[in-house]
């Protein structure tokens, strides 16, 4: 036999222990969107010429075998999500750590899905090996510790979906390797520290989701074409360099460093607050900025009702260094 597709069935129960020994010659395993439970067996690794295993949709629990890692032909894993849970977004409970043993799929392996499957530990080093991979979903796990360097090597990515760990550090510039990359979800990176995003094109706004990042110490979004309003989520950070940036100006009341030098600000500066301490190096290069002449600007005509609210910038760079380990 070398083709089991039983997807979308009443099956219920255990697999059998043995049930990769009778199996030999399978390439393909679907058994998603039923009602199995149990532990997924050791004895899988005996159909060694799987191609494609989708175990998704179940209610499998415990471990994951150490010995899917020598299925060298796999090129489709998938033990995602449990089907008709009580809870809906409820996934297979495996419990289980990514092994190390990753590395021995099969080069061809493209999709690699293991989201919401409360999975433990680290993300490997070794799953930069995994050349052909195409999507990777590793969402909504408990997963701690750094995202590996090694998958800047992965070319093929198309979809990188970490959201939803404990993940934390610095994300490495070795993603920035991901040509072909096109979904990045790291939504839920709580402990992130730094994050370097700079001289891409990226457009449009800043999500409010962004500020949730509470620990964040360095933030570099320069040389991009970000626009939109900042306020009132930019009163949370300490310092901040806007070159070269969007839209952006108002009650700063923690802010103890702002550069706007190089841009296309027009409008009053500001002498109250956060700004008492502006100078001329600060707003350098801007072309209709007006201010006392303290500020060695041009001086402001006559009130027309537009105040400060106008700013215009064209890209987006703030800085919260390392002196600032409390924030």
């Amino acid at each position: 036999m070398i083709v089991i597709n039983l997807i979308q069935n009443q099956l219920s129960g255990h697999l059998p222990s043995t049930m990769g020994c009778t199996l030999p010659n399978l390439e393909r395993l679907t058994l998603s969107h039923n009602k199995l439970s149990g532990t997924i067996p050791n004895s899988i690794i005996n159909a060694s010429k799987l191609i494609t295993l989708n175990l998704g949709y179940n209610y499998f629990s415990g471990l994951i075998p150490n010995t899917f890692g020598n299925l060298r032909f796999l090129n489709w894993l998938s033990p995602v999500q449990n089907y008709l849970m009580t809870k809906p977004l409820a996934a297979n409970p495996l419990r289980g750590f990514l092994p190390s043993l990753v590395s021995n799929f099969s080069a061809s392996l493209q999709e690699f899905n293991a989201y919401g499957c409360e999975l433990k530990g680290s993300i490997p080093q070794e799953i930069g090996n995994l050349s052909g991979l195409i999507v990777l979903n590793l969402f909504n796990n408990d997963l701690i510790g750094t995202i590996p360097k090694t998958v800047g090597g992965l070319q093929q990515l198309q979809g990188l979906d970490l959201f939803g760990n404990n993940l934390q550090g610095s994300i490495p510039y070795d993603l920035c390797n991901l040509k072909r990359l096109y979904s990045l979800l790291l939504q839920g990176l709580v402990s992130l520290r730094e994050l370097y995003l700079d001289s891409n094109k990226l457009s449009s706004s800043i999500p409010s989701s962004f500020w949730n990042l509470e620990y964040i110490l360095q933030i570099d979004l320069s040389s991009n074409s970000l626009s939109g309003s900042l306020l009132p989520h930019i009163q949370k950070l300490k310092q901040q360099s806007l070159r070269k940036n969007s839209q952006v100006i108002g009650a700063l009341s923690h802010l103890k460093q702002l550069k706007l030098s190089y841009n296309r600000l027009e409008g009053e500066i500001p002498i109250k607050g956060p700004f008492r301490n502006f100078s001329t190096q600060s707003c350098f290069g801007n072309y209709a900025l007006c201010s006392p002449p303290i500020l060695q600007v041009p001086p402001c005509k006559e009130d027309n009702g537009e105040g400060t609210e106008k700013a215009i910038v064209l890209v987006l760079k703030y800085i919260l260094p390392r002196l600032y380990p409390s924030f």
